[in-house]
């Protein structure tokens, strides 16, 4: 059954990795919401991926993931629906 998870790893290389962690998501051809990469203090990176699969699939990409060589870090949590969805509506005209 397909859930959806967030991915994250953090990588001491540049752009170039993001490319790389990017493609790993491709080959799978993992059913991505969200892609981000953020530069923290130290010269880190966080790439951060919102992907929808199942859990055996999760667990393969977090170990290719983890093989890159300049990845520090990786994980997978999966996603829960929030108990309370409040949908806002305008009513502006």
């Amino acid at each position: 059954m397909e859930k959806q998870y967030n991915l994250t790893a953090f990588v001491d290389g540049g752009p170039a990795v993001f490319l790389r962690l990017a493609g790993v998501l491709t080959k799978r051809r993992l059913d991505t919401d969200e892609l981000s990469f953020l530069r923290h203090a130290g010269g880190n990176y966080r790439f951060t991926a919102v992907v929808r699969t199942d859990s055996k699939t999760i667990n393969t990409v977090v170990k290719q993931v983890r093989r890159v060589i300049e990845v520090v870090d990786a994980y997978a949590v999966e996603l829960k629906e929030p108990e309370n969805v409040y949908e806002f509506q305008s009513n502006a005209a």
